[in-house]
């Protein structure tokens, strides 16, 4: 059994490909003549931290270019008159620390209570009203900033670290 085309049919069939080439052939060029060339710039997160510590302050700046949490270990050494070093000093009662804007985690380090922006610094470790007695104490503080952002189930400084080892 043979199939017949009329001549009108077939010019029909001709006629609507060629015109189905066409506009896929113009929307091809006009995309390809008017379209500005894309650059992609990706810049690696950096996060990394500096204290500055003074007689009695101490502040965690954000020096990476990501939002960061930040964590503090306090530890400290009772001096005498001399300045040498006659103990460890506990700080359990937390009297000197800001414990407004940082909180004691379980595992001992304090917890920046808000997430810092990059250039950014966290507020004093230590209470503004500490007392005197800062003269017979060396205290060292040791930080680490960890990013704020795409830590699976982080909703504060403590969780995000705690997330963060386990992953």
């Amino acid at each position: 059994m043979k199939i017949k085309f009329s001549k009108m049919a077939i010019t029909f069939i001709a006629a609507a490909a060629l015109i189905i080439g066409c506009v896929a052939g113009g929307a091809l060029a006009y995309l390809v003549g008017n379209t500005d060339p894309v650059t992609n710039t990706f810049v690696a997160g950096e996060v990394k931290c500096s204290v500055d510590q003074t007689a009695n302050s101490a502040t965690v700046k954000n020096e990476g270019n990501v939002r960061a949490y930040i964590r503090a270990a306090v530890v400290g050494n009772t001096l005498n008159d001399a300045g040498q070093i006659t103990g460890n000093w506990t700080n359990e009662d937390s009297y000197l620390l800001n414990t407004t804007d940082w909180t004691k985690g379980t595992d001992g380090y304090y917890y920046y209570n808000s997430i810092v922006e990059p250039s950014s610094s966290t507020l004093n470790l230590f209470k503004s009203d500490a007392p005197v007695e800062l003269d017979h104490l060396l205290i060292t503080v040791l930080a680490e900033a960890i990013q704020a952002d795409g830590i699976p189930g982080a909703l504060d400084a403590q969780s995000a670290f705690s997330n963060a080892l386990l992953n």
